[in-house]
């Protein structure tokens, strides 16, 4: 039995939730190394500040990879083509989008 139409707006609406709390924590892992490089910059090269700004980022990057994993069980089709996609995580700092497995495109439109 095919899934309902509530029950495909409802897994839309959380993988919506999903890719902009990926988008956000990459933002915020941009904004942690930033951060580091402007207290290096300006001087700041004492254990307290490096290491409370390495524990930042690490936090951020630990939360990243965690969403990553969990939108990496997600398994949607794309509209255009009706082919399987899936997420690709972004390396560091970068975020991650859905993607073929042959990469020919990124995806815009997804069905379940």
């Amino acid at each position: 039995m095919a899934p309902s139409r509530r029950a495909i707006a409802k897994r839309l609406r959380n993988v919506a939730i999903l890719e902009r709390t990926a988008a956000q924590l990459a933002e915020l892992c941009r904004h942690a190394n930033d951060l580091l490089r402007e207290a290096r910059a300006a001087g700041h090269h004492d254990d307290l500040v490096e290491g409370m700004g390495q524990a930042m980022l690490e936090e951020v990057l630990s939360a990243k990879h965690a969403l990553d994993t969990e939108l990496r069980r997600w398994a949607p089709v794309c509209l255009r083509c009706e082919r399987n996609v899936h997420w690709v995580a972004g390396a560091g700092c970068d975020a991650g989008h859905w993607a073929h497995a042959d990469r020919r495109r990124r995806i815009t439109d997804l069905s379940w």
